[in-house]
């Protein structure tokens, strides 16, 4: 079977259960002899924690399908040891340069849940993508169980074999649903200790308070349901205990005022013979210990007249976490024909509201109504707040090399859309080369940024000049040794120049013509982190040139370079001799003797 089904799991009950080691399963190649692939995938998950508790599928069973509902999350932690990656905002990742045929463990984190997804040998191809598909329960189960496989030992085909074996039993049922249930309640794990061996806690936790959580109803005219199913009691505890579910242990009473609801014995609720859409106060009172504590909640209420037509109302939100809906994101709402409902869209921090999409009375009023004379879907549209201002930060490289403007640090105070005219400035010594960051012309000195978002941009400089004194000696031996027949200083040349000698020292006077010059070399005076390079001719004409000589940084030295024709009896010099001097590979002057 593919093993590409998925479940999002709390991360503590995740740890209890097995060894959670994501990772590949085989010999990791520092020095790649394959071609590596990609895997793909998309990490959804419910868009609360008590979608079960609401009255929705308890997602229990194995399915090779996501739960319908679930919404997808950016920024969820996708990994595949060594490779992470985040999901974007549809919930998609792709891992590249994953290793073909190998056993692996994909584990995704999100705030509180973990989902896993197992990938077999078969899986991944070379330089293809493979596609891991969506999140749901059976997945995680599998990747706990290989993970687990992996632990004790086995390899690929030993785990192949197994799981094989064990997926067919009862017992990977009862770790599905497992699993399941734990997502239905997320953290509010109730009994995870009777799943695994805890360590008695070293202090006493106390019961602090109760949340109520409901669900809708639909009633027919005249018609019972029991309203127990839509209800539960979670209670909360100091200390870090986690939540639990307390329904059961509860003390719950129903009221309503509403002539639409008949009347409301225990659990039992019995609609009168009018439509409307109403509610039921839920108040529930916990005790545990010498601790009492209440809470208020309400059920949505909608009577209809079953024997007339009835249409669905789906209620949804773009994009999601924009904000809410009254009635509540999600449905199907059922009303009889004709029923007027009144929807109300609520923005969340940092967004406002736009306009409904779908057949509404007033689609640009946050509250206004749906006539259902059709099944509707009706989207509360929402645009996130603009912040009032954007940050500018300048910055040059390297330190001390130029000035901005503006200047070099944080600015601040920029509305949405202005456009700031920014320019760089070289000290001597140095020239501009380009800017780092989002700007108009990155090559232009004077450009502009345009300030939708905070922004950072860096001018970026180089070192004009960086020779700042050569000397140069000529010989009338050849090997630049003394003529000990003809005792006196070598010819000699030297320039100095604190911001830098550029261009061609042209040594006229230290001529080849001269038949006692035989050879020559020069000293040049860099930084010391600076590469010293140079080349020379060795024909007759300055044509033809050597291969380069790396010399390093600081005071250095050439070799002793021999004039071309000048050991010939009688000398044939050449009419141009040239020493080309390179630092950090860029041509910076030339020594031109003649």
């Amino acid at each position: 079977m593919k093993l590409s089904t998925k479940i999002i799991l709390p991360i503590i009950l995740i740890s209890a259960l097995l060894i959670l080691l994501a990772g590949c399963f085989g010999t990791p190649d520092d020095s790649p002899g394959y071609t590596p692939g990609s895997i793909t995938g998309r990490i959804v998950v419910p868009p609360n924690c008590i979608d079960c508790l609401d009255g929705g599928p308890c997602f229990k069973g194995i399915s090779n399908d996501a739960p319908s509902g679930w919404m997808p999350v950016e920024d969820a932690i996708v990994t595949v040891i060594p490779h992470a990656t985040l999901t974007d905002e549809d919930g998609k990742y792709t891992l590249t340069n994953i290793e073909p045929g190998v056993y692996y463990v994909i584990t995704a984190t999100y705030k509180n849940l973990v989902l896993k997804d197992v990938v077999e040998p078969d899986g991944v191809e070379a330089g293809k993508t493979y596609d891991a598909g969506t999140a749901n329960c059976e997945s995680t189960a599998l990747g706990l169980v290989v993970e687990y496989f992996w632990d004790m030992g086995l390899d690929a085909d030993e785990i192949k074999v197994t799981l094989d074996e064990y997926i067919e039993t009862k017992k990977f049922e009862d770790l599905v649903a497992t699993v399941c249930c734990i997502i239905e309640d997320c953290d509010n794990i109730t009994n995870y200790c009777c799943l695994v061996e805890c360590d008695e806690p070293g202090y006493t936790p106390e019961l602090e308070s109760i949340t109520v959580n409901t669900g809708s109803m639909n009633l027919c005219l005249n018609d019972s349901k029991s309203i127990a199913p839509l209800v539960s009691v979670i209670a909360h505890y100091t200390e870090g205990e986690p939540s639990k579910v307390v329904t059961s242990s509860a003390n719950i009473t129903y009221t309503s005022n509403d002539p639409s609801i008949a009347s409301i014995s225990g659990t039992i609720v019995t609609a009168g013979n009018s439509v409307a859409s109403t509610f039921i106060n839920v108040s529930a009172t916990y005790t545990e210990g010498y601790i009492t504590v209440d809470s208020t909640g309400t059920v949505p209420v909608s009577v209809i007249d079953c024997s007339a037509p009835t249409y669905d109302l789906i209620m949804a939100v773009n994009p999601s976490g924009g904000g809410s809906t009254t009635p509540s994101v999600g449905g199907p709402y059922t009303y009889a024909e004709g029923t007027v409902v009144t929807i109300t869209a609520t923005t969340a921090e940092g967004y406002h509201f736009v306009d409904w999409t779908g057949d509404v009375a007033d689609p640009d009023s946050a509250s206004t109504t749906v006539t259902m004379d059709a099944n509707k879907t009706v989207t509360a549209n929402f645009e996130e707040d603009a912040p009032d201002t954007y940050t500018l930060t300048m910055k040059v490289l390297p330190l001390d090399s130029g000035t901005t403007t503006p200047e070099i640090g944080t600015h601040t105070g920029y509305t949405a859309g202005t456009v700031v005219n920014i320019s760089a400035t070289p000290e001597a010594g140095y020239h501009f080369v380009d800017w780092t960051g989002d700007v108009a012309v990155p090559d232009s000195a004077s450009t502009t940024v345009t300030m939708d978002a905070n922004k950072t941009v860096t001018a970026n400089f180089a070192r004009e000049n960086i020779i700042t004194s050569i000397n140069i000696a000529g010989w009338e031996n050849a090997g630049c040794h003394p003529n000990f027949d003809h005792p006196h200083e070598p010819y000699s040349y030297t320039k100095t120049d604190p911001s830098g000698i550029p261009g061609t020292i042209e040594l006229k006077w230290l001529t080849v013509t001269n038949p006692n010059l035989k050879s020559v070399h020069f000293f040049a005076n860099v930084d010391s982190g600076d590469v010293v390079t140079y080349r020379y001719t060795t024909d007759m004409n300055g044509s033809t040139f050597t291969g380069w000589f790396t010399l390093g940084g600081g005071y250095v030295s050439s070799d002793c370079i021999e004039i071309p024709g000048a050991l010939k009896s009688p000398p044939e010099y050449p009419t141009d001799f040239y020493i080309k001097i390179s630092v950090n590979g860029v041509n910076t002057c030339t020594i031109h003797i003649w």
